[in-house]
């Protein structure tokens, strides 16, 4: 799951080819694997319009893992799910509750890069309802392009079970410094668990291994 702005072609409204999830990444570090994405799934009212924040959230499925062997070959890992674990979805929560949202922000070219985008950030607050939108907001700094990242209730870190309720779409605001005061996402309702539905009842498969290395190449990732 993710923002539906980073599965389609804003300009062009068509989903993206060739995406992959590369779960706990860090620092060139693919340590569960690389996941070549296959069907993906956004809401129709996100195509309508692609600035609205209650549409921006979308699911992929992802054929097994795929890493690489000390001969320099492609090797199957398996599905996702048995590979890393999982959080719950929640939709229909009561707005107002505290929530938590994480990210990986990268600073836009041009700008000092404090932010690499290969770091994950979080930030909490309380949500509430977003001007003019079906959207809510979190007012809480997790800086800049975070988008995609989860929207977490019931979060406690020891325990590491938690439930997700929504996804970054955009920031909002700026304070002193030019740095974002808050953010916006989608609030998950029935069409969200419609979706979702739709999604879980696609099966992936193998991975072509062929075609999995010269991505894994470009990558170029680090041993875990």
């Amino acid at each position: 799951m993710t923002s539906a702005r980073c599965l389609v072609d804003l300009r062009t409204r068509k989903k993206h080819e060739d995406l992959v999830f590369i779960p706990q990444y860090h620092d060139k570090i693919a340590p569960h694997g690389v996941y070549l994405l296959k069907d993906l799934f956004v809401p129709s009212g996100f195509l309508d319009d692609t600035s609205d924040p209650a549409y921006d959230y979308g699911f992929a499925t992802v054929y097994n893992g795929a890493g690489s062997h000390p001969s320099g070959r492609a090797v199957d890992l398996g599905p996702l799910g048995s590979n890393v674990p999982t959080q719950g979805l929640a939709w229909n929560r009561r707005i107002g509750n505290r929530y938590h949202a994480f990210g990986y922000p990268r600073t836009s070219t041009g700008e000092p890069r404090l932010f690499p985008g290969s770091a994950l950030q979080w930030c909490e607050g309380s949500s509430g309802r977003m001007s003019g939108h079906e959207a809510l907001t979190i007012k809480c700094r997790i800086d800049r392009m975070a988008s995609g990242g989860p929207v977490i209730d019931d979060f406690e870190q020891r325990r590491g079970i938690t439930y997700v309720v929504g996804v970054v779409s955009d920031l909002l605001g700026d304070t002193p410094g030019n740095r974002p005061d808050g953010l916006a996402f989608a609030y998950f309702d029935s069409q969200f668990a419609y979706l979702y539905a739709k999604a879980a009842a696609r099966t992936t498969g193998q991975p072509d291994l062929a075609a999995m290395k010269p991505i894994l190449d470009k990558l170029h990732l680090k041993p875990d």
